[in-house]
């Protein structure tokens, strides 16, 4: 995720709320996606609204064949 608001073709946008906690509105850069480490994860900060997971969800099915 980045704050950054350059928006790419695959980028999702996420616009800041009390539900995901975010600071700013914010961007997935999906395409970044290589790994993740589940011991990064200390605690949960906040959650993301179910549309915006969909789509990260419809694109990792896509680009990865899940």
């Amino acid at each position: 995720m980045t704050s950054s608001t350059n928006k790419h073709n695959d980028d999702i946008a996420i616009i800041k709320s009390s539900k995901n906690r975010l600071k700013m509105d914010s961007l997935i850069k999906v395409h970044h996606i290589i790994s993740f480490d589940k011991a990064r994860f200390i605690h949960k900060i906040g959650e993301i609204e179910l549309i915006v997971m969909a789509q990260a969800e419809k694109y990792l099915k896509k680009h990865f064949d899940l």
